[in-house]
């Protein structure tokens, strides 16, 4: 064969084919403007503290203390920060099939675990801040427990508010059914 007839030679096209990717959980933090939110309402107050305390002492006269003041209040601000900043990244909700997990902390660490077979009701709310900026809430209500469960302002509450209803989507109509059959044994006796 020579390069002519290889060229001519018709090549079979693949076609592509989308696969799926299991996923076995999802991750949810606060929403990343709540973030920034209390990162400016730092800098302000760290603003506001120096320049409330310069207006007592007169800090134009004690330049000494001025500069000494400004290293603590860099130093609060900056621990402050991190705190908010490691408080965002080591708090959030871990979605499964199953179970919604909330997890705090990094050192110790603190879980509570709640099933969607005990949850009876779900519900979201966004402020009109909130739905400028893509962050509410979602509240569920677990019957066992007898307490509400809240994801407290979340990103895109309306996303995971139907991600939650899509992996149970009858909640609501198993769990009064549950209930409802508990009653009516009570009853009988």
């Amino acid at each position: 064969m020579d390069i002519q007839q290889k060229k001519k030679k018709p090549m079979r096209e693949e076609q592509f084919v989308p696969r799926r990717i299991p996923v076995t959980h999802i991750n949810i933090r606060q929403s990343i403007s709540i973030l920034v939110v209390k990162v400016i309402l730092l800098e302000f107050l760290s603003l506001f503290t120096f320049l409330f305390t310069c207006r007592l002492v007169n800090c134009g006269s004690f330049p000494l203390f001025m500069q000494i003041f400004s290293i603590v209040i860099s130093g609060l601000k900056l621990t402050l920060f991190i705190y908010i900043i490691y408080q965002w990244l080591t708090e959030y909700y871990e979605i499964t099939p199953e179970r919604i997990i909330h997890k705090r902390g990094l050192i110790f660490q603190r879980m509570d675990i709640y099933y969607f077979k005990h949850i009876s009701a779900i519900s979201y709310q966004q402020s009109l801040f909130g739905r400028l900026l893509n962050f509410g809430s979602i509240t569920l209500h677990d019957w066992e427990l007898e307490k509400n469960i809240t994801l407290y302002l979340i990103h895109n509450p309306k996303k995971y508010y139907k991600l939650l209803k899509m992996l149970n989507p009858n909640m609501d109509i198993e769990n009064k059914t549950i209930r409802e059959k508990f009653i009516l044994e009570d009853e009988k006796v």
